[in-house]
């Protein structure tokens, strides 16, 4: 006879504890969404107690080798057919999208290896597991879900007997109205911006070209937007090939034993890797062969035509190919002899830990020939040495030197990363919703105690999880003075007003902004992160790193007191950054590119 009294696991999706659902002293409760974090007690456990990032990063090279060996049977599957490759050429979305789901997936298996009775708290607008048709519009596979919504349901989809619970309360409506009132307050400032911008486009607008190479932008954003910005609209043009190629192409048809033999090959990979959730995954590659697979011979052969009918000399692209249409242009390209660049779309933090498996399908992609941009002497030495690639030392144009700012420097800011969800495809990159709890809590209270102003930038992605976060962290302390929660704008535009940025993850941008920038920085660390562990060295000489609550206190106390010491050295600054200004990087960038 079963036992009525036997241990449940609430998984807590929301926010909220909800009294109506009865949750005994015996239960456990899954902290599972950031915001839920306010109800922390003995009940709590953290996703890290089922599935820590050391195991998981332990069995990730061998769910992506995996994954390669796919990619690569299906395309060879396909060449029987005539048809060219679609899946290694997409390859860095499948990962993105399939490592995360690997990650759940693993969690379940460890859930179910515990608990028999498994209970889902979800929003009350939560919707069960349904995924879409591929598209080639939609080669990131948004169709597959994405944030809090899509873990969940993945969750609840791999732990078939768990029951799903609804909060009655929405937690979103407030945090809504208050980022529209800080835009608000912002208003003047972006109303200035603005009229800077259209100054500088309506002067570009009159310039002459700078070079008669057609430069064609096939992929903006990052240092790409500073170039189009900078530059004649006659010399760098921008081209959106998956625009262009609509309603021009056609299909191709698959033979049955062809679609047998990917089944084949799909069935198992699923089967070994993850067979909780085969049935969906089966429809989504399956939509996949039958919406993009069969394009690809078309798109190819348009490509072509494009690339030869704008006379293109020159193709450019601010981080890497990462989509199938993004990679035949460039394989297109190398084919037709017209030269390649790609640019970086993150600066040197990635120096300090770990290449990802992701880089394979982007910056660091081997496969095509090409210029690639790297950021410094230390990735000059340390990147693959290839025959068809030439590697150029440009720097990275956004975080070059600027005035300093005449404001008085006073005062922390507190730059929180991502809740651990949303970077459950990267457990080189994240920190707990725990660590980062228990750190924030710390620095929250120490702040207060030594009567130092503090500021929290909630991060981009996923920011109403972060701020019922940080706001129930306050809420739920006593303080003297309570931190702002700055909701609205670019943490790149206000930091450098702060005495001292402190940050709680390694990749992210504002580390390269604050060292090209000369800030104090703050960064925790915890104590069994993934580290490169030879340049990690050099950063501890630069800027201050904690891995305790003590090391953190005796670092505010130090700042507190103006005793705390700016780390300097000039090896480190000679080894990853370059002292060139905004005006300078353009420039070089621009020969670069011409040459």
């Amino acid at each position: 006879m079963k036992n009525d009294k036997e241990p449940r696991l609430w998984v807590l999706g929301t926010s909220l504890k909800d009294e109506s659902f009865n949750i005994e002293t015996s239960d456990k409760v899954l902290l599972f969404s950031q915001s839920a974090l306010n109800n922390l007690d003995s009940s709590s456990i953290s996703i890290e107690s089922f599935y820590s990032r050391k195991n998981f990063n332990n069995e990730i090279d061998s769910f992506n080798d995996g994954l390669r060996t796919l990619f690569l049977s299906c395309d060879q599957i396909l060449k029987s057919d005539e048809i060219s490759g679609s899946f290694y050429d997409n390859g860095f979305w499948f990962v993105h999208k399939l490592t995360d789901l690997f990650f759940i997936h693993s969690l379940c298996d460890q859930i179910e290896s515990q608990f028999s009775n498994v209970k889902l708290i979800v929003p009350k607008d939560f919707e069960k597991l349904s995924i879409s048709d591929c598209s080639l519009g939609d080669l990131n596979f948004n169709n597959l879900g994405k944030g809090l919504e899509h873990s969940l349901q993945f969750l609840h989809y791999g732990l078939p007997k768990s029951e799903i619970l609804y909060s009655n309360k929405n937690d979103e409506r407030w945090i809504s109205f208050l980022r529209k009132l800080q835009f608000l307050k912002r208003s003047p400032e972006i109303l200035f911006r603005k009229i800077k911008d259209f100054m500088r486009v309506l002067r570009v607008f009159f310039l002459k070209a700078s070079t008669e190479k057609k430069i064609f932008i096939a992929q903006t954003g990052y240092d790409a937007d500073f170039l189009l910005r900078s530059f004649s609209k006659k010399t760098f043009k921008t081209i959106s090939f998956i625009e262009i190629l609509k309603d021009t192409l056609s299909k191709e048809d698959i033979s049955l034993n062809t679609i047998e033999n990917l089944e084949i090959e799909i069935n198992n990979f699923l089967h070994k890797f993850l067979p909780r959730f085969s049935s969906p995954l089966k429809e989504f590659f399956y939509s996949y062969i039958k919406n993009v697979s069969i394009y690809t011979n078309s798109i190819e052969k348009q490509l072509k035509r494009k690339l030869i009918s704008n006379k293109v000399d020159v193709l450019v692209f601010s981080s890497g190919a990462t989509n199938l249409i993004e990679r035949k242009s460039c394989l297109q390209a190398n084919a037709l002899k017209i030269p390649i660049i790609f640019m970086r779309h993150q600066g040197i933090e990635l120096n300090f830990i770990p290449a990802s498996f992701l880089d394979d399908f982007c910056e660091n992609d081997l496969t095509i020939p090409r210029t690639q941009f790297l950021l410094n002497n230390y990735e000059i030495d340390s990147y693959p040495v290839q025959e068809d690639i030439l590697y150029k030392r440009a720097g990275f144009i956004e975080f070059s030197k600027f005035l300093p700012s005449k404001k008085k420097k006073k005062g922390i800011l507190y730059s929180g990363g991502p809740p651990e969800h949303f970077t459950f495809k990267n457990p080189r990159a994240l920190i707990s919703n725990f660590e980062r709890f228990n750190f924030a809590s710390k620095l929250i209270s120490l702040t207060d105690k030594l009567n130092l102003q503090l500021d929290i930038k909630v991060h981009p992605a996923e920011w109403k999880l972060s701020t019922i976060f940080f706001k129930n962290l306050v809420k739920n302390s006593l303080l003297k003075n309570k931190p702002k929660i700055l909701l609205d704008g670019s943490i790149e535009r206000i930091m450098k007003n702060y005495g001292l940025i402190i940050l709680d993850i390694i990749p992210t941008r504002v580390i390269n902004f604050a060292l090209y920038h000369d800030m104090q920085v703050v960064l925790y660390v915890p104590k069994d992160y993934i580290l490169n562990e030879t340049s990690f060295r050099d950063l501890e000489k630069r800027i201050h790193i904690v891995r305790s609550n003590n090391e953190l206190e005796q670092v505010l106390q130090k700042f507190y007191e103006g005793t705390l010491a700016k780390k300097s050295c000039p090896a480190f600054d000679k080894k990853y950054l370059r002292d060139l200004s905004h005006e300078e990087f353009i420039e070089e960038t621009f020969k670069i590119i011409v040459s």
